[in-house]
């Protein structure tokens, strides 16, 4: 006996949205699976088979497959949770934030934070709290203490032109000529910067001069 398929309508745009989810290396696990779901389940293939292709339950293809019938993409969301979220102290929330800008300890052998030392620091003060909680932080706050851009800084009022000519050498040498470039010595680490580290700041992330 055929099994019994539940074929679910998909909008095109709907169906161009379910597979931008399904394609997303970034996007929850969770996500994808519910994209998938509905994906097959409109390619009517049968729950039992969706089930085994994308790796879950039969009666989990039941409930997003139903969902997305019912209520479509808004359906695929979470439910709220029952009871009253938990509400973060201000007052950690504002120390997680100072202690980000700044830099982490000598002891720590690290040159920025992460969520997992931060949280040992902060457990050190007697302020406990999970590295999960700290990332939820610095993402509301778009703050990204791994990340670190350069910058190069001269007061040389002719820096502009000097530039235009080093350029233009390699885009337009001298006919019969030989353009060689000289940089500095590698494997000889700058000991100190010309000009001092920006610090990571909300929405920036630090930089230091390009020596």
């Amino acid at each position: 006996m055929a099994a019994h398929v539940r074929v679910v309508q998909v909008p095109d745009a709907d169906r161009r949205e379910l597979q931008r989810r399904a394609r997303d290396k970034g996007a929850p696990a969770r996500v994808v699976e519910r994209a998938r779901i509905v994906l097959l389940a409109a390619d009517e293939v049968p729950g039992k088979q969706i089930a085994t292709l994308v790796g879950c339950a039969e009666g989990t293809v039941v409930t997003w497959r139903g969902r997305y019938a019912e209520h479509g993409l808004a359906g695929l969301e979470d439910l709220p949770r029952p009871g009253k979220p938990t509400q973060l102290p201000e007052a950690l929330r504002d120390r997680v934030l100072e202690l980000t800008l700044t830099e982490p300890p000598v002891q720590f052998g690290a040159t920025h934070w992460s969520s997992r030392l931060l949280a040992t620091a902060l457990a050190g003060e007697g302020t406990p709290i999970s590295h999960a909680t700290i990332a939820r932080i610095w993402h509301r706050f778009g703050i990204q203490p791994w990340r670190a851009e350069t910058f190069k800084f001269s007061t040389d009022p002719a820096l502009e032109g000097k530039i235009r000519d080093v350029v233009g050498l390699y885009l337009h040498p001298p006919e019969q000529a030989v353009v060689l470039c000289v940089d500095e010595k590698p494997q000889i680490q700058a000991l100190e910067r010309t000009a001092a580290t920006l610090p990571v700041r909300p929405e920036q992330p630090g930089a230091a001069s390009f020596d």
